[in-house]
């Protein structure tokens, strides 16, 4: 639902915030930090999703999502993933998202 995913994006925004130590305003998101809030949202939302029997099939900009088993699973981590790699490239290294991993 769209609460869900408000909840998702607002996580991914207070996990960059304190890993990074930069206050993210809910309101003004520096560019640099978009782009890792986008793939730690993603990731939450795939997480959500794994294991649940998601019923439907659905398109959104550029990703798809289709009824599976464990590819969910597989997209929370790649996308956790690449939010670590984007993390790093920006001087702050790896980070590890609990809701994600383990």
């Amino acid at each position: 639902s769209g609460t869900a995913l408000n909840d998702f994006v607002e996580d991914a925004r207070l996990t960059v915030q304190d890993y990074t130590g930069v206050t993210i305003s809910s309101t003004a998101i520096e560019e640099k930090y978009q782009v890792v809030m986008t793939d730690i949202t993603k990731a939450y939302a795939y997480a959500s999703m794994s294991g649940k029997g998601v019923g439907f099939n659905f398109n959104v900009t550029e990703f798809r999502i289709d009824k599976t088993g464990n590819e969910h699973s597989n997209l929370a981590k790649f996308h956790a993933a690449k939010a670590a790699k984007r993390l790093a490239e920006l001087g702050f290294g790896g980070i590890k998202m609990g809701k994600v991993n383990g």
